[in-house]
């Protein structure tokens, strides 16, 4: 069997080369060439997965190593009778770490509690759900809006979206999708931007085009709010005047967390065993961070302890500085840069892998999702 497979899907030769060779290529340079005596296609979302690169392969089974999958023509891979698997959830924890991060550092930078802020949460999925789940634990208020669940699900009460305009925190996590009763394209648009509340924040970790980009940086430019973008749209040929107006902004890796890479590539090994009927004997091992004791100043207090905590694990700040840095020296290559950090990414670990002590924050530092002593 020959697997064609996305070179940044992790351990991707390891984890498949019980079903023959694997060979790895450039997501975005992956064509209908490199397929033509492939059994199988592993991809990530950067790759278009339809007819055009189909329809004169072999290839019986796709997987793809995302959550989403507005990339691929699902309904032509059903009508060709072509396997499919996608990884539902596998970044969950690290896109609601990502987020947190970026509510923490904002709030030092611009000197606000998060307990007095209400947070709006768009989409109530793998990533909606347990970002929630934390910041209730942390004391914070949420508002929740999914049309697709609004009916109830498991007590939570769910909100319209007029009333998430009434948030000082809005993050989206919803798929991409057009044509349908409840499609997310532009959903973001220049009425929802100019009806947010003066000095609001928007964190998108998405899809770009949730977003109208020209809408969101006509708003900017207004000086009306405050915007984290992970997700752009035309990734990777963005706008860098929109990113000058961002407040903290990163090439598209938010659940780029070593943990939910690998998710990811397990889930799909898994559902590609089963499909072809094949015994599933690998799974990934992963050993401690370089530093995985976190020391906590003892004269840190509160929301200090949290930033802290956070911060050693990981600093949304960080990637910010260094997106910036490599496009500010490479005036004119945003598309190439914007890939480069992506392929480059640094070994991010989740907090679970992290141990701290302490005894006054020890639950809400729990609720993180850090392991916790007492001193």
């Amino acid at each position: 069997m020959h697997i064609v497979a996305d070179q940044n899907i992790p351990l991707v030769k390891q984890a498949f080369a019980q079903f023959g060779e694997v060979t790895v290529v450039g997501g975005r340079q992956l064509n209908e060439t490199h397929l033509k005596g492939a059994d199988v296609l592993l991809v990530r979302s950067v790759t278009r997965v339809d007819a055009a690169l189909l329809r004169n392969s072999p290839v019986k089974f796709v997987g793809s190593a995302t959550t989403g999958i507005d990339h691929v023509d699902t309904a032509y891979l059903g009508a060709n009778r072509i396997g499919f698997a996608h990884a539902p959830g596998s970044n969950a924890g690290s896109v609601a770490e990502y987020v947190l991060s970026a509510m923490l550092v904002l709030s030092q930078r611009q000197g606000f509690n998060l307990e007095n802020k209400k947070v709006g949460i768009i989409g109530y999925g793998h990533i909606g759900s347990r970002l929630a789940d934390i910041l209730e634990k942390l004391g914070i208020e949420c508002l929740v809006n999914d049309p697709l669940l609004s009916g109830g699900r498991q007590g939570r009460d769910f909100v319209s979206l007029d009333d998430i305009l009434q948030a000082d925190i809005i993050t989206l996590h919803v798929p991409l999708t057009k044509d349908c009763r409840h499609s997310t394209y532009h959903m973001v648009n220049r009425d929802f931007l100019q009806a947010l509340k003066p000095g609001a924040i928007l964190i998108n970790t998405a899809r770009g085009a949730v977003i109208d980009n020209a809408a969101l940086l006509e708003v900017l430019q207004q000086g009306r709010l405050t915007a984290v973008l992970d997700v752009w749209e035309h990734e990777p040929a963005i706008t860098q005047q929109l990113v000058d107006k961002v407040e903290l902004a990163t090439p598209h890796i938010a659940g780029y967390g070593v943990e939910s890479k690998l998710n990811a590539t397990q889930q799909i090994y898994t559902a590609m065993c089963e499909y072809f009927g094949e015994p599933a004997v690998w799974r990934y091992h992963l050993g401690p961070p370089d530093h995985p004791e976190i020391n906590v100043m003892p004269q840190l207090a509160g929301w200090d302890v949290l930033l802290a905590v956070v911060k050693h694990a990981y600093d949304i700040s960080h990637d910010d500085q260094y997106f910036r840095k490599l496009l500010a020296e490479n005036p004119g290559r945003v598309a190439e840069y914007f890939d480069f950090m992506r392929g480059n990414y640094y070994a991010r670990r989740a907090f679970s892998a992290y141990r701290c002590q302490h005894n006054v924050e020890r639950k809400r530092i729990e609720s993180l999702g850090f392991n916790v002593d007492s001193i």
